[in-house]
């Protein structure tokens, strides 16, 4: 079902996000206590502290909110499961929603907390010019707008910033592929007779994670 490849396709990534935590915290935990500080953090990610650019500065502001959010037990430090939980907020509700609010922040250009229809097609519009893309991104905010009041509130927009709005709309697209008597059922049957077709579908990355089978 639809739940089904969706569910999956979000717990491959959350998977994906495990093996590239362990492999950070080998390389980033300098004096090898098992766990990354804040200091740690800002070496591993790069961070300047020397740019003191507005927007070098509210990086740095909304990476430390979202540290501190990460760490469960407040010791200042972040184990492997507050450091899976710093990169991939979608699984600790209290990260996801420090992490959204900032990314809100980003791209909210008159600082209302939430984002205009202009706003969000100035930011997702491959090419603002192109009247196919403002299109498109404009379709896609009718559909983020849940309760079309005209904008997207940080609990719309939390849909979008965990990826789970692409992976519905991608999955949706890959079940509608295979499922070839449309009941909202792949069966391998259908799985066999359509898989040709599905090879080429931007949804095969989502489901396929080293030995995965259809």
């Amino acid at each position: 079902t639809h739940k089904e490849f969706v569910d999956h396709a979000m717990e491959k990534n959350k998977l994906d996000m495990t093996i590239s935590t362990d492999e950070d915290l080998q390389e980033w935990d300098t004096n090898k206590d098992g766990k990354i500080s804040w200091d740690e953090l800002k070496v591993g990610m790069a961070i300047d502290e020397e740019d003191t650019s507005p927007e070098s500065q509210m990086e740095q502001d909304n990476m430390h909110r979202k540290f501190l959010a990460a760490d469960g037990d407040s010791d200042g430090l972040l184990g492997k499961e507050e450091l899976n939980h710093f990169f991939f907020p979608a699984g600790n509700e209290k990260v996801l929603s420090v992490d959204t609010e900032n990314e809100l922040r980003i791209l909210d250009k008159d600082d209302d907390g939430k984002l205009t229809k202009a706003e969000f097609i100035g930011e997702f519009a491959v090419d603002q010019d192109d009247a196919e893309a403002a299109a498109k991104a404009e379709a896609e905010f009718e559909q983020l707008d849940v309760n079309q009041d005209g904008f997207i509130d940080v609990h719309e927009f939390k849909d979008l910033h965990t990826g789970i709005h692409y992976v519905k709309h991608t999955m949706k697209e890959f079940l509608d592929l295979l499922d070839g008597n449309k009941d909202g059922h792949v069966t391998p049957e259908e799985a066999e007779t359509h898989f040709d077709e599905a090879t080429d579908h931007e949804a095969m990355h989502l489901w396929f994670s080293g030995n995965d089978e259809l």
